[in-house]
């Protein structure tokens, strides 16, 4: 089935107002003094030809001059973003990117998760969003803390690192963990 005109940003932010009645905020430029390379690999399915940038005004959006360049995600929803930027890590799937778990199509959907985080997921999107929403608040909300509220939410195991847990990941393929992790990330998209 294809998915158009939908983000997850959309679908979790009604969640995450009505849980904790708490507004967005973005995040300011930060440059580094020399170029790194950012690595990671997006998941709601792996997806495949998927864009995927550093966003430095924490909005979701890319912007000319402001953001890293784009780039497409590989087969295995893998990407290296080379830039010497600081800020969230965001993926865009278009009318290209495939669902490499299900073989569709899956246009419009924008996860986001934090500088740092290896992967880019359902999870790690809402858990950007509840740390934006603390700052927004003027409220301190740690990583650590947004991830225990978002594995609670979502019936993730305690024990799983939502900035890295990659469901599709040989050593977590078909483990109840990953078919966990993958059925809420349905969850929220079909919300």
């Amino acid at each position: 089935m294809k998915k158009t005109n939908s983000t997850v940003r959309n679908h979790a932010t009604p969640i995450l107002l009505s849980l904790f009645s708490a507004g967005l905020a973005g995040c300011s430029t930060i440059e580094t003094d020399s170029a790194t390379t950012v690595s990671g690999t997006a998941v709601k399915g792996l997806l495949k030809n998927a864009e995927a940038f550093i966003d430095t005004g924490g909005d979701g959006v890319w912007t000319s001059g402001e953001d890293s360049a784009k780039v497409r995600t590989a087969d295995d929803g893998s990407f290296s973003i080379v830039t010497d930027l600081v800020g969230d890590i965001v993926v865009q799937t278009d009318e290209s990117t495939i669902d490499a778990s299900s073989g569709t199509g899956l246009a419009g959907v924008t996860l986001s998760a934090v500088a740092g985080s290896s992967v880019v997921s359902v999870a790690t999107t809402i858990t950007n969003e509840l740390m934006d929403s603390a700052v927004a608040s003027s409220t301190t909300l740690t990583q650590a803390d947004a991830e225990a509220q978002v594995k609670a939410i979502l019936g993730i195991g305690a024990t799983v690192d939502v900035s890295s847990y990659n469901p599709y990941a040989a050593a977590n393929a078909g483990t109840d963990a990953a078919v966990q992790f993958e059925k809420s990330a349905q969850q929220v998209m079909t919300v």
